[in-house]
């Protein structure tokens, strides 16, 4: 057969792997000429006990990227173990240098496998938020490119990053989970439940009734013995009932322009930072009910009823690239105390329950 039909060589791992690692450092590149024309606001910070960094390029950007994590302490000198640079690409006349594979037309569904080679990679762009990240496990790194953040969607206020988040922290033994977390001095409680449960309700009662505050969407979880909960983002998102019902909160809000399906924001560092914590330790499981009766109450339920509650929304918003999570919230369902919190109209009742809980499980 003529050389010239001879099929093309196929890429070995080492050199997929030296590729996307090439791709990362012009990506990089990118982000600093981005950060020479427009200026670039870094931060360092402790997140879940490791150095970050954030290096943000573009005034607009950094607005609406960093206030989320204003409330993580500065991290000591040092190389960070997780670095996120992003630039917006409208703002700095930087454009995303041309990725070294072909695109699938966009249509439901459809998504990038990485081949072999790339293990330590992972990929993902947002057509909806017009943003391409790609980031290294292993090293910590992930460049995002922006191409507009006059025009990113009001929620990215809320839960910036949280996909290269939850991935990095995936590869430190960290688990992002969808839930409320809210502690006292004895320690915290998960609350965990599908939308509409009450656990947003319910973090937000106990945090104004003086209780500590770490999530009422996500936060960060460290499975095993001594299992331990980490506050990710410091806000609160109000859904249309909080607005009437929690008007201490509603006074706070930022508001998403008129029109949006997205939820107000309470970014509570900025106004109870007394009430955030950044990490406590694990005491019990809450899964919250809606029921209509007046006063609050608290039922001890087994592993079988909490695990699919505790784990169905974080496994379905959340995408796994292992079966970790389903098995270390099954064995944290096991390991921790579990209660349905059948909730009150009267909403006085609800944190002291809660505060009752976690006080006596010390």
């Amino acid at each position: 057969m003529p050389s010239s039909s001879a099929p093309a060589p196929r890429s070995t791992p080492a050199a997929v792997a030296a590729q996307l690692g090439d791709y990362l450092a012009r990506l990089a590149a990118a982000h600093a000429e981005a950060s020479d024309r427009v200026g670039v606001v870094v931060r360092d910070v402790l997140l879940a006990d490791h150095p970050v960094r954030f290096a943000v390029a573009g005034a607009e950007l950094a607005r609406v990227v960093l206030p989320a994590f204003e409330h993580l302490p500065p991290a000591p000198s040092g190389p960070p173990d997780g670095e996120f640079l992003l630039w917006d690409e409208t703002a700095s006349g930087v454009p995303l240098p041309v990725p070294p594979w072909t695109e699938p037309v966009e249509a439901p569904g459809v998504k990038i496998a990485l081949p072999a080679g790339a293990e330590d990679y992972r990929h993902a762009r947002s057509p909806e938020a017009d943003t391409f990240v790609l980031q290294n496990l292993r090293s910590g790194r992930a460049v995002l490119a922006v191409r507009d953040a006059n025009r990113l969607p009001f929620y990215q206020r809320a839960s910036p990053l949280l996909l290269p988040v939850h991935r990095w922290a995936a590869a430190r033994g960290l688990r992002a989970v969808h839930a409320g977390c809210v502690a006292t001095a004895a320690g915290a409680a998960l609350i965990a439940g599908p939308s509409g449960s009450g656990k947003s309700t319910t973090a937000l009662l106990c945090a104004l009734e003086g209780l500590d505050y770490l999530s009422d969407d996500y936060c960060l979880v460290r499975p095993g013995p001594a299992p331990r909960a980490y506050c990710l983002y410091h806000n609160a998102k109000l859904h249309r009932d909080h607005l009437a019902r929690l008007p201490a909160l509603a006074a706070l809000a930022t508001h998403p322009p008129a029109g949006s399906p997205d939820k107000p924001v309470v970014f509570l560092h900025r106004h109870h930072p007394e009430r955030i914590r950044v990490a406590a330790p694990l005491r019990l499981i809450l899964l919250p009910v809606v029921t209509g009766r007046p006063d609050t109450s608290a039922i001890r339920v087994d592993a079988a009823e909490a695990f699919p509650r505790l784990a169905s929304s974080s496994i379905a918003q959340l995408p796994q690239d292992d079966r970790g999570l389903f098995f270390e919230l099954a064995a944290l369902a096991r390991r921790l105390p579990c209660y349905r919190l059948d909730l009150g109209s009267r909403l006085e009742t609800v944190a002291p329950a809660v505060r009752e809980l976690l006080n006596a499980s010390a």
